[in-house]
C-alpha cells in the first residue's frame, strides 16, 4: 500500500504547478495525514450540522454518542499530534467541534425519548 501511495505521489509531484509547490510540500500539506484527517473529520461535522435541522425522532442516539466519543478520544491525542505538525490549525478545531456537536445531538435525542 505504501509503495502504491509513493508511486501515486511521485506522479502527482510532476503535475503540481510551481506556485502550488509550497502548499504541496508543506508538512501539513495534501501529501500527509495531517491534511486529510481534518478534512474528513470536517465532513463529519458538516453532516452533523445537517442533522441539527432534522427532527430528534429521526436521529440515532448511538450515532450521535459515537460522534461525541470519537471527537473526545481523538482530542486526547491532540498534544501528541501538535508536536509533529503544529502548523495545521484545523486539527484542534475539529476536536472541539465533533464532541460538542455529538453531545448536542445525543442530548436532543435523549430529551425527546424521555
Amino acid at each position: 500500500m505504501a509503495a502504491m501511495y509513493r508511486a501515486l505521489i511521485g506522479r502527482a509531484d510532476k503535475l503540481v504547478p510551481a506556485k502550488f509547490q509550497p502548499l504541496w510540500n508543506h508538512p501539513a500539506g495534501p501529501k500527509t495525514v495531517f491534511f486529510w484527517a481534518p478534512s474528513f473529520k470536517w465532513g463529519l461535522v458538516i453532516a452533523g450540522l445537517g442533522d441539527l435541522t432534522r427532527p430528534a425522532e429521526k436521529l440515532s442516539f448511538s450515532q450521535s454518542a459515537a460522534l461525541a466519543a470519537t471527537g473526545t478520544i481523538w482530542s486526547s491525542f491532540h498534544p501528541n499530534l501538535d508536536q509533529h505538525c503544529t502548523t495545521n490549525h484545523s486539527f484542534p478545531e475539529t476536536f472541539i467541534s465533533l464532541p460538542t456537536l455529538g453531545t448536542t445531538l445525543a442530548t436532543q435525542v435523549g430529551l425527546t425519548e424521555t
